[in-house]
């Protein structure tokens, strides 16, 4: 930062302080990079007569995740500036909005993808989904759903999920019948979304019918997988089986290992080799 800080007033002593790329190379790096400066980034935009799509669009994913208010600042000013958002503006917007849950600010801004064509963007349209799910607004999610032409794995996912978190577990199961019915391969977070309805609604019977769906499928369980597998056995009591589960992952753990262990070789031969020319 202190290098790129000392780049910068280069730029400006030799009089290209307002050159476009340059200015938006800076605002990338400040905003976006974990080694970055949001602040000094909000700076450098700050200093910028006239920002353009690019520019808010980078301060505003700076902003989405931890400073949600800010975002949605930049949002409103962006409009007033009489820019056009477009397909990259509208996600971090919504996971501004996702983080500082105000249902109508959402439904304002809805409004605006679907006068502006942008509802038919998929990677938009899941955004949607998961903020309706984040508002606790189950109907809007399913209607919203329901309007989509082709939604994919990650739409069914917020569906089924949002039903398991309120414990509507038959309807996140006809769900994920109607989602395979589709052709829609289930991925982890899907069925792990099902074992915590499961959980939840103390059905241990159909959480082992889950279990048999993820060996069948042969479904990559991953650390969350693995660990929602281990929970729902845990906390029904069957402490055999989630013995065995726990076997087998560590098992699989140490097949890993092994596998890895020649590339552990190589890598640290090369290094041994590397410290001979220093």
């Amino acid at each position: 930062m202190a290098d790129l800080m000392k780049f910068h007033a280069h730029f400006i002593t030799t009089g290209h302080s307002n050159d476009t790329l340059f200015l938006s190379t800076i605002l990338s790096f400040t905003a976006l990079s974990p080694n970055g400066n949001l602040a000094y980034a909000r700076l450098v935009f700050n200093h910028i007569n006239t920002p353009n799509t690019f520019m808010f669009n980078t301060m505003i994913r700076g902003y989405s995740c931890s400073y949600p208010l800010q975002a949605l600042s930049l949002h409103h000013q962006m409009l007033q500036t009489g820019l056009l958002l477009n397909n990259y503006t509208y996600p971090f917007v919504i996971k501004a909005l996702s983080k500082f849950v105000d249902h109508r600010y959402g439904e304002t801004v809805h409004a605006s993808i679907v006068k502006s064509g942008y509802v038919l963007d998929l990677h938009i349209s899941n955004s949607l989904l998961r903020m309706y799910a984040s508002f606790g607004l189950s109907k809007d999610v399913v209607k919203l759903f329901d309007e989509m032409p082709e939604p994919d794995v990650v739409s069914w996912n917020v569906v089924i999920n949002d039903l398991a978190e309120y414990g509507c577990l038959d309807d996140a199961l006809v769900a994920f019948r109607e989602m395979c019915h589709c052709g829609i391969e289930p991925d982890s977070v899907t069925l792990l979304g099902l074992l915590s309805g499961c959980t939840k609604n103390g059905d241990l019977c159909t959480g082992k019918l889950i279990h048999l769906c993820i060996v069948q499928r042969d479904v990559h369980v991953t650390g969350n997988l693995g660990n929602g597998l281990l929970d729902m056995y845990a906390k029904f009591g069957d402490m055999d089986s989630a013995k065995k589960l726990f076997d087998r992952m560590e098992t699989k753990l140490n097949d890993l290992g092994r596998k890895l262990q020649p590339l552990f070789n190589l890598i640290t031969l090369a290094s041994l080799e590397l410290l001979k020319f220093l």
